[in-house]
């Protein structure tokens, strides 16, 4: 009896970990992705542009 219950329990928690795991792999991999469009979108972008865009930006944030 007490050995079934062991067993219950262990395959409980390896079901516990594999569902972290498995969310933390989700997690990691949209935000290793997210990173990169954003890297793919900045390069894309005209560095004249970036500049005007980035001054606009500092003026909005200052008034």
């Amino acid at each position: 009896m007490l050995l079934i219950e062991e067993l219950k329990q262990g395959a409980a928690m390896e079901a516990w970990m594999d569902r972290i795991q498995s969310v933390t792999e989700r997690y990691l991999t949209r935000r290793k992705r997210k990173h990169q469009i954003t890297k793919a979108k900045q390069k894309a972008k005209n560095p004249i542009v970036d500049w005007i865009e980035a001054f606009l930006w500092a003026a909005i944030v200052v008034l």
